[in-house]
């Protein structure tokens, strides 16, 4: 009677240490070795050059489109964030200025708002400049080829922990269905010895 509770169990155990193996041999071995008339390596380092043109060709076609940045850059919202901070700094260095010279100090207020309304009309006349330089360096990033390259960079543990923080989860579902089916086909055969006609 034993023996029958036994085969589910080693069936669930064999289900779940094929899975497990399965998914570690996705990263391991990380380097190549030989083995008579074959290389063994994990998927994933094997294939990291791969792997690393295919994120940089999907981040760069797909998430990250370079009309989207524009736009970002280019709204209503972001440009007054933009002049609000340019103003802020400006307003800064003008205030050190006034108050480090006696002549300014002497000047008083009107020499100020003087100077803030040309600062005013500089940076109002700069914004327009500045988004379209920004446009055009962002026409020229080539984000494929950069996703890439750093992709390409990560040293196999670095590209390991990568993949792993998006689908640890998911791997862990597999090994626990591998003994899932694993213990159900124990039982089916438990059945069948059990109930198997004469």
């Amino acid at each position: 009677m034993a023996i029958y509770l036994l085969i589910p169990l080693i069936s669930a155990a064999i289900g779940w240490f094929t899975n497990y193996l399965a998914i570690k041999m996705l990263f391991h071995p990380k380097k190549p070795i030989k083995l008579l008339f074959f290389q063994l390596q994990g998927i994933f380092p094997k294939r990291k050059q791969f792997f690393a043109h295919q994120f940089g060709r999907i981040i760069s076609q797909k998430l990250i489109k370079k009309e989207s940045l524009k736009q970002k850059i280019n709204n209503e919202e972001t440009q007054v964030l933009l002049r609000e901070e340019i103003m802020k700094e400006a307003q800064v260095q003008v205030d050190e200025m006034l108050s480090s010279n006696m002549l300014f100090k002497l000047a008083g207020s009107q020499l100020r708002t003087q100077i803030e309304g040309s600062i005013e009309k500089m940076v109002d006349g700069m914004l327009p400049k500045m988004t379209s330089r920004i446009d055009q360096k962002i026409d020229n990033l080539d984000m494929e080829t950069m996703v890439s390259q750093k992709i390409q960079n990560f040293s196999n543990e670095q590209f390991e922990e990568l993949l792993m923080s998006v689908i640890r989860k998911e791997l862990m579902f597999v090994e626990f269905a591998g003994a899932v089916l694993g213990f159900l086909i124990g039982l089916l055969q438990v059945a069948f010895i059990i109930y198997k006609p004469l």
